[in-house]
């Protein structure tokens, strides 16, 4: 006897679902679906706090009125004493140990050259926006990008967006060498340019590589580009690192002092990274080497036991302070509907990870409701007022 139409559509239905799960386990490579699951937590998108019953009438407004009820922002609204012209000479800074410093990486150039031939300095707006918002909301900070594409032409071939971050006195740029970091390192002789050549990801890894090196010469905070900061990091302190769930920690925003247990940590990572990096495992070289030597040094089995715990003068910060939109959710940043539950999960937060190995196909439109948008007029409006055509 022959199926009905019902019946038809509903082993369709069920083929589908299957096909998609195929396809999004090859993407992912190794995917947890227990751990998936596991990034539902109290401050999580994925379960809103109901503050509100209905959205008000004006979101943008009262959505920034909520994320500033949460936020000290005397910082942020510093007004910097600058000049409308870029001085290179002090533009250009090397990192220094001690200081009190942000550093990001961009490291599109490493291992591919086809970027040479662009004027200026090459960065995408959300990563403008990343660093004006560090800068902005952390004015007492050095806030540092090490970058690997030439600047050709010199920084005045920017675009205007980059000249407007520029004039932050508190940003600086240092051009990544690779050689040099490897060498004054646990990596001397470790050949870093084969591990990232056999990697299915190279940028990715070439970057957890790039930020435990950096973070192991100068100590200091490490920041992904994908992070729109929305206060001070002042009241962290040293030597933190996020909690991604209750699961899982995560290398998007971490400190290591450059002494002490800070300095011993970036060393054990850096050993650990050399004896077993894998190219052909999403997070082996990142979220799961922090995970596997923070529970060895902590001499605890389970990411969930060092939640309640400072781990010998080592803090780790709840999902909320960074990761309170989870990954599979990153699609609520972008959504207007969903914009005032995602301005509720953050309004406590010192940052927003947006994910964008995920997002980068997503349309912002500036001036809208997306939560993405109302962020970026808060916290990185150099950047929100010379985006061309409003779009990023």
């Amino acid at each position: 006897m022959g199926l009905s139409v019902a019946g038809r559509t509903t082993k369709f239905f069920y083929a589908f679902v299957a096909c998609a799960l195929i396809v999004f386990v090859v993407y992912f490579n190794e995917v947890d679906f227990e751990s998936i699951r596991a990034f539902i937590d109290r401050r999580s998108l994925t379960e809103p706090q109901k503050l509100f019953v209905t959205e008000p009438e004006n979101l943008p407004s009262e959505a920034y009125k909520l994320l500033d009820s949460g936020i000290e922002i005397q910082n942020a609204q510093t007004e910097f004493n600058i000049e409308t012209d870029t001085n290179e000479t002090d533009t250009f800074e090397e990192p220094r140990i001690g200081d009190k410093h942000i550093i990001c990486l961009e490291t599109r150039c490493l291992l591919n050259r086809k970027y040479y031939n662009y004027k200026g300095l090459l960065l995408h707006p959300r990563q403008v926006c990343s660093l004006e918002s560090a800068a902005r909301m952390n004015p007492d900070y050095k806030v540092y990008l090490m970058y690997s594409c030439p600047i050709i032409g010199g920084l005045e071939k920017s675009k205007e967006f980059v000249k407007a971050l520029l004039i932050y006195p508190n940003v600086k740029l240092w051009r990544l060498n690779v050689t040099d970091q490897l060498l004054r390192s646990p990596l001397k002789g470790w050949n870093f340019r084969a591990a990232i050549r056999s990697s299915y990801w190279p940028n990715e890894h070439a970057s957890d590589v790039l930020r435990l090196l950096t973070l192991w010469k100068y100590g200091g905070t490490y920041m992904d580009l994908d992070v729109i900061v929305l206060k001070s990091f002042a009241d962290l302190g040293s030597n933190y690192i996020g909690m991604q769930s209750s699961q899982f920690l995560a290398n998007g925003v971490m400190n290591f002092a450059h002494e002490g247990v800070g300095h011993e940590l970036t060393t054990k990572l850096l050993l650990d990274l050399r004896d077993n990096f894998r190219g052909d495992l999403w997070t082996q070289n990142g979220a799961s080497l922090i995970g596997r030597v923070m529970l060895e040094f902590c001499g605890v089995h389970e990411i969930l036991d060092l939640y309640v715990k400072r781990c010998k003068g080592f803090n780790f910060l709840h999902p909320e302070e960074f990761y309170a939109v989870s990954y599979p959710a990153w699609r609520r940043f972008f959504d207007e509907s969903e914009s005032y539950k995602v301005i509720q999960a953050i309004k406590d937060s010192h940052g927003a990870h947006f994910w964008n190995k995920l997002s980068k196909g997503a349309t912002v439109r500036l001036g809208s409701n997306q939560a993405f948008s109302i962020m970026a007029l808060r916290s990185c409006p150099r950047l929100f007022e010379r985006v061309e055509g409003g779009i990023m």
